[in-house]
């Protein structure tokens, strides 16, 4: 029996072992890829404003006509 009939034999006769390994593994993806992406916004420290798209500081040049009810 070649590998592929082995495989076959396995996966025809547990298809739910097939499902939940697979889904296992995509889960574990999904996690590491959720801390790394955590990880990477909370140790970002940029050094000005609007240095990335998260950065809680804003700075907007100076307008004469603000503000516009004076």
């Amino acid at each position: 029996m070649c590998g592929v009939e082995a495989f076959m034999k396995v996966s025809n006769s547990r298809p739910w072992l097939f499902i939940l390994e697979f889904l296992l593994i995509i889960n574990a993806i999904a996690i590491a890829a959720g801390i790394g992406f955590g990880a990477a916004l909370r140790l970002n420290k940029p050094e000005e404003p609007g240095a990335t798209i998260l950065h809680s500081e804003q700075s907007f040049p100076p307008r004469q006509d603000w503000p516009v009810g004076e």
